[in-house]
């Protein structure tokens, strides 16, 4: 159990994964012509880096994702994918939507990726930019 003031190193540690994966991307949250594809796929590379290098023991749920999930929530990915005026807090963050959705999807994306082309690393695919990440996927928005 973590006492109060006192850090949770496991955490710590995946956390830092992450946000160093943003980091070696160059992705800002900040910047304004970002758009949801952009920051789906982010997010879904930096948490498929964390689940990579950060220990097991890490409880993590914010990659989690259903084909329940994915089936209903694709379609509307799809109505704003281009879009730099989307609500980041909706899609993040559960304001009215599920909780965490953008990450569960974007580590979908990054799920069927890896499927198609498991040879390529986490290097690779940081270099790699958002249109030609979803080309990867083979995703079809129905």
């Amino acid at each position: 159990t973590i006492g109060e003031g006192e850090i949770d190193m496991v955490d710590l540690e995946a956390m830092l994964y992450h946000e160093l994966h943003h980091i070696v991307r160059g992705y800002n949250g900040f910047r304004h012509d970002l758009t949801l594809l952009d920051t789906v796929l982010a997010e879904g590379l930096a948490t498929d880096y964390e689940l990579e290098n950060a220990r097991p023991d890490r409880k993590m749920t914010h990659h989690k994702h259903t084909p329940a999930l994915v089936k209903k929530w694709l379609p509307e990915l799809k109505k704003e994918l281009n879009s730099n005026k989307y609500d980041y807090w909706s899609w993040f963050h559960g304001r009215g939507k599920p909780k965490q959705l953008g990450y569960k999807l974007g580590k979908y994306l990054v799920d069927q990726i890896r499927k198609e082309h498991p040879q390529l690393t986490q290097k690779d695919l940081a270099t790699l930019d958002s249109r030609k990440l979803l080309q990867m996927s083979k995703i079809t928005f129905e």
